[in-house]
């Protein structure tokens, strides 16, 4: 039986038409080796979050939270890690009705017996004390950034800059506590311009100006309005009044089912926040989840049936308490 040699080739007729059009037979053509298109106007995908530690209260029980949703103290402490100091080193907690600056692991006292008035969530870095009838500006580290002078405080845009009064007239602090404006405006909108580029409209008599946070110019103008997304994502709404975000191609990032989220652009997290009535009849925000810029959630919190909660890490998983029945609300 004849055999050609190994450099004898034969070519038929359909393997010399493969050779010369090779995109017909895709064995021979070499496309499956090309490397995938990637658009180079694509951004790059956002970074994870840091090391983060982030207070939380679920059956009136205060916890401390990693990135991961993992406890960083011990439920059973001495120290109720309450209000965030920088969200990733330090926590304001309650020991004997004072509260105390302290390490993520509670391992180191920064400041000891602060203050036994009323100490509240600012905007990052930042907390708002209580003395007699003003209030000041305390930073993460314990450094007192702005004294007790102010008759009311609040976060204005996605928490980069703070609002203050006083005698009834608004003026603006960035997000430093920085002096922007004196109190001098009659009113201050902080719609979606302060949302979108941290420029506020304020009303001084029937003069419209505008306020840079970021620069501390005040421009009078005649009319001033922005619309569009806000920190990269477009805001998503359903009929019932509950939010999420979309990136900006329409994709769904976070579902819309919070009533408020809220972007911390320097950790690249999302904060998802549900409204709580007290027996008096007041709202307030409560944490109950974080997200990455991406979607991925942090941690979140469930309700069981009976109405007990429960904490969940990144994963889904259960934290704390494995078993939350003894916490269902008892009734009277």
């Amino acid at each position: 039986m004849f055999r050609p040699p190994a450099a004898f080739v034969v070519f038929s007729p359909v393997i010399y038409r493969a050779c010369l059009y090779p995109h017909v037979h895709p064995l021979l053509s070499r496309s499956w080796a090309r490397p995938p298109q990637v658009n180079p106007l694509s951004p790059p995908p956002p970074p994870p979050p840091p090391a983060l530690a982030i207070p939380v209260i679920l059956n009136n029980t205060a916890v401390l939270v990693d990135e991961n949703g993992k406890l960083l103290i011990p439920v059973e402490s001495e120290y109720q890690p309450r209000i965030a100091g920088d969200y990733q080193n330090t926590v304001w907690a309650v020991k004997n009705n004072a509260w105390y600056l302290i390490s993520k692991d509670a391992s180191k006292v920064i400041k000891a017996d602060f203050s036994g008035e009323p100490l509240g969530d600012l905007i990052p870095g930042f907390s708002w004390f209580l003395n007699g009838e003003k209030y000041g500006i305390v930073d993460a580290q314990g450094n007192i950034v702005q004294p007790p002078q102010y008759d009311e405080i609040y976060s204005g845009g996605d928490e980069e800059f703070i609002v203050y009064t006083i005698n009834e007239k608004f003026g603006i602090l960035n997000a430093q506590g920085e002096l922007v404006t004196q109190a001098l405006y009659d009113e201050v909108d902080l719609g979606s311009l302060a949302r979108n580029a941290g420029l506020i409209v304020g009303k001084r008599g029937n003069e419209s100006w505008v306020i840079n946070t970021k620069t501390k110019a005040q421009t009078k103008v005649p009319y001033a309005d922005l619309k569009g997304v806000e920190n990269g994502y477009i805001k998503i709404s359903t009929p019932d009044g509950k939010w999420g975000f979309a990136d900006l191609e329409g994709k769904e990032v976070i579902a819309p089912q919070w009533p408020t989220l809220k972007v911390n652009p320097a950790l690249n997290v999302v904060f998802a926040y549900e409204q709580w009535q007290n027996d008096g009849g007041d709202t307030f925000p409560v944490l109950r989840a974080a997200y990455t810029l991406t979607g991925k959630p942090v941690f979140s919190v469930k309700s069981i049936e009976c109405g007990a909660e429960q904490l969940l890490d990144s994963q889904g998983k259960v934290v704390w308490p494995q078993d939350a029945t003894p916490f269902c609300p008892k009734e009277e």
